[in-house]
């Protein structure tokens, strides 16, 4: 019976060391992982938290272990600074990996915000029940930098590219209301065509340039009415015309 007891016992003893090492061995890769990663139960509180999210965020192991995240880690969107941590909850709640959204903020130690960008997948247990989540951060505020300066330029390129374009557009109404003298047929033809095509080349402008107002975050939509026939309409028209445009026989 003894000897049966210490077989039961070193068994044990082996397989707790195996986990010991097992779980060294990933808090290992954890620490090493370059992004900030940190770990939370089912109660939201830190159980884990790398070094790379201490040059992050500011805070030390002890400050933030046993702390709810929410508590310690402030994620804010940029427009408003309010909060932007639910795609943790989010992830252990619906089990699926949960991304935080663009434009968000981290408020560090020192009170300094950075531009964030990470995501939150659930710890599941054997049973697939979710116990906890793991939340991986950088810093991207290099990038938004560059895409902020990207944005920027689309912007003040398309402002520039209206003016040449509305003058166009303002020489074409005129002659083709004969302001200036008569057309002709052919000559109205051909003028129609460059106020359409300088009309196509407006609406491109005005799509880039509520392209960098996304980015930017300075869009403002304003709804109307709008009538579906009249873009049908539209569409079969410019649809006819580029397939006879492109048309070998043409």
């Amino acid at each position: 019976m003894d000897e049966e007891k210490k077989k039961v016992e070193e068994k044990v003893k082996k397989r707790t060391a195996e986990l010991e090492q097992e779980k060294d061995k990933i808090e290992a890769i954890i620490q090493s992982i370059g992004d900030g990663v940190f770990v939370v139960d089912r109660d939201y509180k830190i159980i884990l938290f790398n070094q790379a999210a201490v040059q992050i965020s500011g805070f030390s192991v002890k400050e933030v272990l046993g702390r709810r995240y929410n508590d310690v880690l402030k994620f804010v969107l940029e427009k408003n600074e309010k909060a932007n941590d639910h795609f943790v909850k989010e992830a252990m709640k619906s089990g699926e990996i949960k991304k935080m959204s663009n434009h968000t903020l981290l408020i560090r130690n020192d009170g300094t915000k950075i531009s964030v960008a990470d995501s939150a997948a659930p710890l599941k247990d054997e049973k697939d029940n979710a116990v906890g989540s793991v939340v991986v951060f950088r810093d991207v505020t290099k990038e938004r930098a560059i895409d902020r300066a990207k944005s920027e330029f689309v912007s003040l390129a398309s402002h520039q590219l209206r003016t040449p374009l509305s003058t166009i557009n303002w020489y074409a109404e005129m002659l083709l209301s004969e302001d200036i003298g008569k057309v002709d047929d052919g000559q109205k033809k051909y003028l129609e065509k460059i106020y359409r095509n300088n009309k196509r080349m407006v609406a491109l402008v005005d799509a880039l340039l509520n392209v960098s107002r996304i980015e930017l975050g300075t869009l403002y939509m304003e709804s109307e009415p709008t009538d579906l026939r009249e873009i049908r309409s539209e569409e079969r028209r410019v649809g006819k015309e580029c397939r006879s445009r492109w048309s070998p026989y043409h």
